[in-house]
């Protein structure tokens, strides 16, 4: 988590659980992923970059601790200060 501000603000849009947003990267630290596969293997489909601004589209699939595969399609927008990760807005659609 070097990568991110120590202030840093991650809105997260997601089709099963709602909208989250974590302030900090403490409140980040603490993130309960326990329903979610321990590695995910991403396949990125874009990647723009603009000035202070990334935006990564993409999907995800693992096997969660239950045994069940996840899969997820997911477009995330990074903006960058200084080399560091000021704010990230994921938008994660669960198709399990």
């Amino acid at each position: 988590m070097e990568y991110m501000a120590e202030d840093v603000v991650w809105e997260m849009h997601n089709s099963s659980s709602g909208h989250t947003t974590f302030n900090g990267k403490a409140e980040i630290g603490k993130m309960d992923g326990s329903g979610m596969p321990e590695k995910l293997d991403f396949n990125f489909t874009n990647v723009v970059i603009q000035d202070n601004v990334a935006v990564v589209e993409g999907t995800g699939s693992g096997i969660k601790p239950d045994g069940s595969l996840y899969n997820g399609i997911f477009c995330d927008i990074y903006h960058f200060n200084n080399g560091k990760i000021m704010k990230i807005t994921s938008y994660v659609i669960d198709t399990f």
